[in-house]
């Protein structure tokens, strides 16, 4: 009797529109040194803000050379800046923003490549030099001329090719705060000129530095704590309040006050009123919270064994603690839908034909197939399970196939 192996892994997609983040510019030989002097720049084209965790940088060297660190975020049309370490010293020129980020990362200067992947999906790849030299998955289609010592590669468009896409040019590089900075966070300080006794509040994060006001961005599925520092002018005791609820400050010395307020996940995107009180004087600022569409998926990886001619069913549950039954859960703070797209299944040699079925239950019935244009509600901290079926047909060979199940947030 033949047998099949169906071998199933559900790639999950944690941020919409993964592919808006873009290399922007890439420095790989520079002047000074080889050795803390490379950089490369990120630049987000969407109108949402990108959690970076998940994200690494493969190069000649390693397909995970650098790893972004956790609540890494590139905001919607920003920049952020990556470095070897020791970037802050070592950098051609001290006018050149400090990185974001620096860790040790090797950049060939002839005949290599650098692409920006999220889990085991390459975003956006460059290479320079011979292509027939660089590792597959390192360029897009035609690697861009080598530049001199002391350019840099400049994006000017995106076409998938490099060698039309880049230009080279003097060093233009920008972080993620366009000042220079060495943080992706930004303390605003918003006075009030008032004889009363609250002067000013402090707030320790601002997620989006070019639009006006103060902007925080939640993390996916849990909560943000965000410092603020009140000052006040006669050494009173000070307290505040966000979004209905009061926190704590800690008295740092006779006029200044430190403490923290909760942002959880799951609240709303928009504007909310964080106000300071001393004694009998309150004074308030706003706070926006921007938008998060995120879900997480409790299951990688599916399997199992047929023969010609039947059907491998996977039930979903809304339990996430079992991994081989799938379960979705909305960790953002926006609805969303879910949108289900499937890659071919191929034993190297071959592929597999038969249709896919989908659906957000846990029973087969009304399964939709992949392809068709449909996406599913899923509100904030909602969970549904996710069924699955693949039909095999009796051509069906007996080998081993894999393939891919792709999730993707939609708003």
């Amino acid at each position: 009797m033949k047998y099949i192996y169906l071998i199933l892994v559900c790639l999950l997609s944690i941020q919409i529109a993964l592919a808006n983040v873009v290399i922007n510019e890439v420095y790989y030989d520079p002047i000074a040194t080889e050795s803390g002097g490379e950089a490369m720049e990120l630049y987000n084209n969407g109108n949402e803000s990108i959690s970076l965790d998940g994200f690494t940088l493969a190069t000649e060297s390693s397909m995970a050379d650098l790893t972004f660190p956790k609540n890494a975020m590139i905001m919607t049309h920003g920049y952020y800046l990556v470095a070897d370490n020791g970037w802050a010293t070592s950098k051609d020129s001290p006018s050149w923003p400090n990185a974001d980020y620096e860790e040790a990362i090797t950049l060939a200067n002839s005949d290599a490549g650098i692409a920006l992947r999220h889990g085991n999906t390459t975003i956006d790849a460059v290479g320079w030099g011979n292509k027939a030299n660089i590792d597959v998955g390192l360029y897009e289609e035609n690697p861009a001329a080598i530049a001199a010592q002391g350019k840099s590669f400049q994006r000017q468009k995106d076409t998938n090719n490099n060698f039309a896409d880049f230009t080279i040019a003097e060093p233009d590089l920008k972080n993620s705060g366009l000042t220079g900075q060495s943080s992706s966070q930004i303390s605003v300080i918003i006075s009030v000129l008032s004889l009363d006794s609250v002067k000013s509040i402090t707030i320790m994060a601002d997620d989006d530095n070019i639009a006006a006001g103060t902007q925080i961005m939640p993390i996916p599925g849990s909560t943000r704590q965000v410092p603020v520092d009140v000052e006040v002018s006669d050494g009173s005791a000070a307290s505040i309040t966000f979004n209905g609820k009061a926190f704590n400050l800690n008295r740092i010395n006779s006029t200044l006050f430190s403490g923290n307020i909760e942002i959880d996940y799951g609240t709303r995107p928009g504007k909310y009123n964080l106000t300071a009180t001393s004694g009998p004087s309150q004074k308030m600022v706003q706070i926006e919270v921007m938008k998060l569409a995120a879900f997480e998926l409790d299951g990688s990886s599916l399997n199992c064994t047929l023969v010609p001619g039947n059907s491998c069913t996977f039930l979903g549950d809304i339990n996430l603690a079992t991994k081989d039954r799938l379960t979705v859960r909305n960790t953002g703070n926006a609805d969303i839908g879910l949108a289900i797209s499937a890659s071919g299944f191929s034993d190297g040699a071959g592929s597999i034909s038969g249709s896919f079925e989908y659906g957000f239950s846990d029973s087969t019935a009304g399964l939709n197939t992949i392809g068709q244009a449909s996406t599913k509600a899923l509100n904030i901290s909602s969970v549904l399970p996710l069924t699955l079926r693949f039909n095999v047909p009796m051509s069906a060979k007996a080998a081993s196939y894999s393939g891919k199940i792709s999730l993707v947030a939609v708003t």
